[in-house]
């Protein structure tokens, strides 16, 4: 007996979902009932690794008069296929996409990625985008206009761009913005997932004790490189707390190596965020944790302004040995807490 095709069709799509696409587009041929279900499902994701490359000749005509090398010709087929893949998806998909990811390498100026996605803003249905593109892809106006988004990460991806019009006032790029003017793009925001050194871009009077719109919507923050000793680490992170009164969890990943000397020694300390009140706030993770007074002074913090917090987990650094794990536990265990039923978890990095 078929139960699996009498289920509602939300759930035949959450099914479908779970697993990769080309998976999902293979259930067309289980029969004519199932042969248009995988159109419809909201979540895309696409994976360079994804597809298998052939490297015989006779597969290459059109590459052979450009690239001698092997490994060329390999990347650009696995390239072209990835391409062909996702257009071929998106010309047959019949629903809404309200998840798009896409994990490959690509040039600072890829034209493929810019169609995919002014596809996806004339759907006007994205809520989160993941572009995980490691050769610093430039990416086009047209992701600013996606106004239902909800949750954006991107990796290397770069965000320059020269003013369409040099008499648009209303244009905000990268060169002329502030961290204000960035949030005030993201109104809505759920979740915000930033590396510490992006921050510099947005800097040009230092960061501001507070945004001029809240945060209301921001439930989940995860802060790479973060670093206490970097001039701007611990006021940003600061602003992000005192500015998001719904903040659920917040997971930092500890590096405390600024890539420039001149960027070291914040001025700003752990009784500058007093003030701070972390009302929802039920989770702490940091990775790399060791036992530097300014991020057992800002666990201790969080501890003391977290009223319905439930865990703290800690992840060691990898040099952080038996007596430096004992003495983390003895300052952190008699610590002041707001909330009663909080767990603390040590972890070494497995």
């Amino acid at each position: 007996m078929d139960r699996i095709s009498n289920l509602p069709p939300p759930i035949i799509e959450s099914i479908l979902c779970l697993v990769p696409i080309k998976e999902a587009a293979r259930t067309s041929i289980l029969s004519n009932e199932w042969r248009y279900r995988w159109t419809k499902i909201p979540k895309l994701v696409f994976k360079e690794d994804m597809f298998e490359v052939h490297t015989f000749r006779a597969e290459l005509p059109i590459m052979e008069g450009s690239f001698d090398e092997l490994n060329q010709r390999k990347w650009m087929t696995k390239r072209c296929k990835l391409f062909y893949a996702i257009y071929q998806v998106l010309l047959k998909h019949a629903g809404p996409v309200h998840e798009f990811s896409l994990s490959m390498g690509a040039d600072v100026a890829c034209v493929e990625i810019d169609h995919i996605i002014f596809h996806l803003l004339s759907k006007n249905t994205l809520k989160k985008l993941t572009l995980d593109i490691p050769w610093d892809y430039r990416l086009p106006l047209s992701v600013f206009s996606l106004h239902h988004l909800t949750d954006l990460h991107l990796n290397s991806c770069e965000l320059h761009h020269q003013p369409p019009f040099k008499n648009n006032i209303d244009y905000i790029g990268v060169d002329d913005s502030t961290i204000a003017n960035l949030f005030e793009r993201l109104p809505v925001v759920e979740s915000l997932s930033i590396y510490l050194w992006t921050v510099k871009l947005f800097i040009k009077d230092g960061v501001p004790r507070e945004l001029p719109t809240t945060l209301a919507h921001l439930k989940y923050v995860y802060v790479d490189y973060m670093c206490f000793i970097y001039k701007y680490g611990l006021n940003f992170l600061a602003l992000l707390m005192r500015c998001s009164p719904n903040l659920e969890k917040l997971k930092l990943q500890i590096f405390n190596d600024p890539m420039d000397e001149s960027d070291k020694y914040c001025s700003y300390t752990i009784e500058d965020c007093s003030d701070i009140w972390l009302e929802h706030l039920n989770e702490l993770e940091i990775k790399n944790f060791s036992n530097e007074k300014d991020e057992m002074d800002f666990v201790k913090l969080i501890l003391a302004k977290s009223p319905v917090l439930k865990k703290v987990k800690l992840i060691l650094w990898e040099d952080v040995d038996e007596e430096e794990e004992l003495q983390i536990t003895r300052l952190l265990l008699p610590s002041p807490r707001a909330s009663k039923a909080v767990t603390i978890i040590l972890e070494h990095v497995v």
